[in-house]
C-alpha cells in the first residue's frame, strides 16, 4: 500500500463533507473495519496519518453531519408547510 492509498483516503475524506457520502461510508462495516485496521497496523506515516483522519472524519464527524441532515430536514419540512 502507498500513495495510491494514500490519494484515494484523501478523495474519501474530502466526500465525507457530503452527508449523503459520509453516511454511506461510515455504515459500511467492512469498509470501516478495513481502513481502521489499516490505521493501527500500517507502518508508512502517510499512510496512517490518511487512514487516521478518515476515520476520525468518519467516526467522530458522523455527529456533525446527523446535525446537518436534520437541519435540513427542518429546513425542507418548513419550506413545504409554508409554499402548500
Amino acid at each position: 500500500m502507498g500513495k495510491a492509498y494514500i490519494l484515494i483516503f484523501e478523495i474519501l475524506w474530502s466526500l465525507t463533507f457530503r452527508a449523503e457520502s459520509a453516511l454511506a461510508l461510515r455504515f459500511n462495516t467492512r469498509f470501516l473495519d478495513k481502513i481502521k485496521k489499516i490505521s493501527k497496523d500500517s507502518d508508512n506515516e502517510p499512510l496512517k496519518k490518511a487512514a487516521d483522519g478518515l476515520v476520525w472524519k468518519l467516526i467522530q464527524g458522523i455527529e456533525y453531519t446527523r446535525c446537518k441532515i436534520d437541519s435540513s430536514l427542518i429546513i425542507a419540512i418548513y419550506i413545504y408547510i409554508y409554499i402548500f
